[in-house]
């Protein structure tokens, strides 16, 4: 030590509790501004406003409705928000799926031709089927029967993979008209 040399006080309590408070605060402040900046629409700290709904499907079946409400081929999205389901109707039979996408349990929403995860743009065809993104899997479709008064009725504790969409109790047959379609230059009198 030269004679120019002031020694240094050892730092207080107080001084040493102050700056580890600070640093703290500092690292829970990046961490914070680190996490809404990468996360996705929907996940923890995602950016403000853009919570996309997680989902789990109901433990009690569900309601679908009569048949007669699904006439046009396609799919329909009015049970997504309070059910999780879709139905979805092609010529010759109608099915249910879950909304849920598989790889993060955001819900699909109908995008054009597809069906389209928010979080993460998991791609789905109109039947469930997986296309593309992170998904591992197709959208599972629910059991369904008709009840006494002509309802569909899903059962969410029985799901299909898709490998097993033929099994009959993955969806309802629509029956095709019993009649011939009438000549093509029209009927005979």
């Amino acid at each position: 030590m030269s004679s120019n040399d002031v020694p240094t006080p050892a730092p207080t309590r107080r001084t040493v509790v102050s700056l580890a408070v600070g640093i703290a605060g500092a690292c829970a402040a990046g961490s914070a501004f680190a996490t809404s900046a990468t996360a996705a629409p929907g996940e923890q700290g995602g950016p403000a406003g853009s919570k996309t709904p997680k989902g789990t499907l109901p433990t009690t079946p569900i309601d679908i409705g009569p048949i007669t409400d699904y006439a046009k081929d396609g799919v329909y999205d009015k049970l997504v928000k309070s059910q999780h389901v879709l139905i979805h109707k092609s010529a010759d039979r109608l099915a249910v799926m879950s909304a849920i996408c598989p790889h993060k349990r955001c819900l699909v929403a109908l995008d054009a031709d597809q069906l389209k995860c928010p979080c993460h743009s998991s791609f789905f065809n109109l039947d469930g089927g997986r296309v593309e993104g992170p998904a591992k899997s197709s959208l599972p479709h629910l059991a369904v029967s008709t009840n006494k008064a002509g309802h569909i009725i899903a059962d969410p504790k029985k799901l299909f993979e898709e490998k097993q969409w033929d099994d009959a109790a993955s969806y309802i047959a629509i029956p095709t008209s019993a009649a011939p379609p009438p000549p093509a230059d029209g009927p005979k009198r």
